[in-house]
């Protein structure tokens, strides 16, 4: 099995810079969580999909498919917000440990943002 962790990137500056404020910020949390489950559902029905914090999730999958659901994920999920002028975007990393997985995500987003 295989952890493929996902953060939206720019989620702070989505949510202050929404009218909405919080409830715009809800509103994409709920989003993302929907776009994780329903690709992870396109690959079978054990994988395991949970929200880790703030605005981080993580799916738990076979190895096999954790590099394609990411892919999916991230290319379902790009939106852009004029509010903050920025992409916001679930940034996905694969591993086979939970700080593997993690670090993966930190670094594609770093890389991201540049």
């Amino acid at each position: 099995y295989a952890f493929v962790f996902f953060d939206i990137t720019n989620f702070k500056l989505y949510q202050d810079g929404h009218e909405d404020g919080h409830k715009a910020g809800d509103e994409l949390l709920v989003k993302a969580a929907l776009t994780i489950r329903n690709v992870a559902g396109r690959y079978g029905t054990g994988n395991r999909c949970f929200r880790y914090g703030g605005d981080e999730f993580v799916v738990i999958c076979p190895g096999g498919v954790a590099y394609k659901l990411r892919d999916e994920v991230e290319q379902e999920f790009d939106i852009v917000f004029t509010g903050c002028g920025k992409l916001v975007h679930l940034t996905g990393g694969v591993g086979y440990t939970v700080i593997n997985a993690d670090r993966q995500m930190y670094v594609r987003k770093v890389g991201l943002k540049k």
